[in-house]
């Protein structure tokens, strides 16, 4: 599944009257308005499965995803909510535009701080030249920037989230699947400032979630499981080279902090980088067409951050599900249970924490 853009628009104009700066006001301000405009648009997925102007193949996909919305709820233990019982008619190709940003010279990422769900690695825009302008001034402080469209986010229940027109066409039901269950997840489970361990979290969960909905739908045996199990190995393997990627490059900086020739360098290095996916990593993946094309990408700090926020540590998650008999339910109720960690201690460190006492 494609990283897609979770950021909360929650009581934006409430923020803005309430001592948020103006730039961050202004920013709530304007990205509030239109997430109440467009929450203003969607329809309850029942009428619009009567509606004779909506295409069958959308009715079908909305269908469809009330299945899996019935399923992340009654066997992974997913929050219940209304989420995904309506739809948006959106037209555009992306519901919103995301901008991650990076240092030049270092593998830290800049994390913006809202109102409620403290900080976060992106930014989130409506507007695709709102996100434009956004990296370019970035990129003139000296950050490196990376600019994608999303056709999903998750507004944390204080919306019900609709299903949209970008979501229906852009993925096939599988994905589709997997993208629910992600975004409930966030729904059911969320750390305030800890955006690489929620999405993580919900990376793994989704995972689970849509092999077992698959199963339970079409069998042990069938070719929407066969097809979902071969496109997450290739996912598999291109998060295994963002990690080695991060390392390399943390190693990297930290090596050559005080050379005065550091941006040559850095280009030589993703030079290397790209050449190791090329050679490396590409001959083990499947849709080779789809992942040759992020060859094409221009590679920077922020880009490799941006995917590496989804992929952070997956073991530990999965280390603590086969502790809890692959009981998702269970394994939920145990991530819940490390909120109460002291407030310093990250969340990864509680859950380091809570698989060191179960050895």
């Amino acid at each position: 599944m494609f990283a897609s853009f979770r950021i909360v628009i929650i009581a934006s104009i409430f923020s803005f009257l309430t001592g948020c700066s103006a730039s961050l006001g202004g920013y709530l301000l304007k990205q509030g308005v239109t997430q109440l405009k467009i929450n203003s648009k969607k329809i309850p997925v029942d009428k619009a499965l009567k509606d004779p102007n909506i295409p069958e193949e959308i009715k079908s996909k909305l269908e469809y995803a009330q299945a899996v919305k019935q399923y992340a709820e009654d066997s992974l233990g997913l929050e219940k909510s209304k989420n995904y019982t309506y739809y948006l008619p959106f037209e555009n190709a992306y519901l919103t535009y995301v901008v991650t940003a990076a240092q030049q010279y270092s593998m830290d990422q800049l994390s913006w701080n809202y109102p409620l769900v403290g900080s976060l690695p992106y930014r989130g825009f409506f507007e695709l030249e709102d996100a434009k302008a956004e990296a370019a001034r970035l990129e003139e402080k000296g950050y490196d920037t990376y600019i994608r469209g999303v056709s999903a986010y998750s507004t944390l229940g204080w919306f019900a989230d609709p299903l949209t027109k970008p979501q229906l066409e852009h993925y096939t039901n599988a994905p589709l699947a997997e993208l629910i269950i992600h975004e409930l997840t966030h729904t059911t489970i969320y750390f305030s400032g800890e955006g690489d361990f929620n999405e993580t979290l919900a990376e793994f969960v989704a995972g689970v979630g849509t092999r077992g909905f698959l199963i339970q739908q079409y069998g042990i045996n069938n070719s929407p499981l066969a097809e979902w199990e071969i496109s997450h190995k290739d996912e598999e393997v291109w998060n295994e080279f963002v990690r080695d990627a991060v390392k390399v490059l943390t190693k990297f900086y930290k090596k050559n902090r005080s050379s005065p020739n550091k941006e040559e360098i850095k280009k030589k290095v993703y030079a290397i980088l790209k050449d190791r996916f090329r050679t490396m990593y590409l001959s083990r993946i499947n849709n080779r067409k789809a992942y040759e094309a992020l060859l094409n990408n221009k590679w920077n700090n922020a880009f490799l951050l941006s995917q590496y926020t989804y992929t952070k540590d997956p073991k530990l998650f999965e280390r603590l599900y086969v502790m809890s008999g692959s009981n998702m339910p269970l394994f939920l109720k145990k991530i819940k249970g490390i909120k109460n960690r002291p407030r310093k201690e990250s969340a990864y460190a509680a859950l380091r924490a809570l698989m060191d006492t179960k050895k």
